[in-house]
């Protein structure tokens, strides 16, 4: 979800708003083929493979995140698409408007999304420093 997430907002920025439907797509089929390819065709545990593939996409794009949009971030030019409705329900009096009409790509959605991902990106970052630094303490104790 993540990696077409990322892809769907490069894409949205790069080229408009099917673009960036369509990169999401694509940015999900190819981590999707990479867990089929470790789970399935290099036999490995499921469970682990879903893990590491997810934590992988994580960071790759964290990392893609900084170099393409830099820390500020790009939640104010994404471009927008036009609210979607469900039919029938969109119409339902008072809440109709407010549960059933989507707007699919734009700030009101991926804005607080984005933000509350980019602070998991960080804090995990963070634990990983932490963890690698112990795994090193840990290792020089026993080599000594």
């Amino acid at each position: 979800m993540i990696a077409g997430a990322f892809a769907a907002t490069v894409g949205g920025v790069a080229m408009g708003t099917v673009a960036g439907y369509a990169a999401g797509a694509a940015g999900g089929a190819v981590v999707g083929a990479v867990l089929c390819a470790v789970a399935v065709v290099g036999r490995a545990n499921q469970i682990l493979a879903g893990t590491a593939v997810t934590a992988g996409a994580l960071g790759v794009t964290a990392l893609l995140g900084h170099a393409v949009f830099g820390a500020t971030g790009v939640s104010l030019s994404v471009p927008l698409s036009a609210p979607v409705g469900v039919p029938l329900l969109e119409r339902l009096p008072m809440l109709g408007q407010a549960l059933f009409t989507v707007l699919l790509l734009g700030e009101e959605f991926l804005g607080p999304i984005l933000r509350r991902a980019q602070f998991a990106f960080e804090f995990a970052a963070h634990l990983i420093a932490q963890l690698i630094a112990q795994v090193g303490v840990v290792a020089n104790f026993f080599t000594e």
